[in-house]
């Protein structure tokens, strides 16, 4: 953990994951042929091996669309008409997972 909080976006966070699960196999054979000369190497080819990490990974695939429906409504010029067609539509979109929406 680091010692000063880091201030995340989640549209950022989900457009990395989303990478890192489209190139998986990718990185693993890239993080594969490194020397384990650091533990930093040793540690990033253990987590690429894990299995849990995956099927986390997976399950976020689910929410990837928040991305895209999270940078529309950072749009300035948005009506709240607008804002709320793209509430609805994202709501509709997630339909059965597991994810709280304000009414």
């Amino acid at each position: 953990m680091p010692l000063e909080p880091i201030i995340t976006r989640l549209g950022t966070w989900l457009k990395s994951a989303q990478f890192f699960l489209t190139n998986l196999d990718k990185i693993s054979l890239f993080i594969g042929q490194l020397e384990e000369d650091s533990v930093a190497i040793m540690k990033f080819k253990h987590l690429i091996h894990n299995e849990q990490m995956k099927n986390e990974l997976f399950g976020l695939s689910d929410y990837f669309i928040l991305y895209d429906k999270i940078t529309m409504l950072e749009y300035h010029g948005l009506t709240k008409k607008e804002q709320w067609d793209i509430l609805s539509e994202t709501k509709k979109q997630l339909k059965g997972k597991y994810l709280v929406f304000i009414k």
